[in-house]
């Protein structure tokens, strides 16, 4: 009788494990902090973020920004070894809102360890393409990219295009010497 418990028992335990996430990719949405295992999903064609919904607070979410080119960096985190821990991913964006569709393709510039041999964390950079203009959020300026190992875990994150604009911006002009207020726009001499 008890081994046949047992076999029951370390049956159940490893469905239980094989439910759980095993990488992570952060900021993720609606995650706060570095997130956990339990916070990881199985994205699809359906719910590109797993089963957190995508545009729900976007405004709220913690960004990534994005540089000049659409390049940006994230930090993938595994929970498993090897090949089931993959942190290489494939990555698609949706530019447009809640309407619109998860077409754009994210280019991987530095992807990570397929199969890593231990538990850990590294930097991936992916890049929007030319052209692409996100227009989601209230400033119209987030895109949600879609995250997905190799093994079929992953989740979204919110990429910000754009700089933070200053509250003021002043032209900039030459300096004279008798300028007593040499940073403001405009003078009189």
């Amino acid at each position: 009788m008890f081994p046949k418990i047992f076999t029951l028992a370390s049956f159940l335990l490893f469905l239980v494990l094989q439910a759980q996430g095993h990488t992570i990719i952060t900021p993720a949405l609606h995650v706060k902090g570095k997130g956990a295992r339990s916070d990881v999903r199985r994205p699809d064609d359906k719910t590109p973020c797993g089963n957190v919904g995508g545009f729900n607070k976007i405004n709220d979410a913690v960004a990534v920004q994005a540089d000049a080119d659409g390049k940006f960096t994230m930090t993938i985190t595994n929970f498993n070894k090897n090949a089931d821990g993959s942190r290489q991913v494939t990555a698609k964006a949706n530019a447009v809102g809640p309407d619109g569709k998860y077409d754009v393709q994210v280019k991987m510039l530095k992807n990570g360890d397929p199969s890593p041999p231990q538990l850990g964390s590294e930097q991936i950079t992916g890049q929007l393409p030319a052209g692409t203009k996100c227009n989601a959020g209230a400033n119209n300026n987030l895109c949600m990219v879609s995250l997905v190992t190799t093994r079929g875990f992953g989740n979204c994150v919110v990429v910000r295009q754009g700089a933070a604009k200053a509250a003021r911006e002043y032209p900039q002009r030459a300096v004279r010497s008798q300028d007593s207020f040499p940073n403001v726009w405009p003078l009189t001499s």
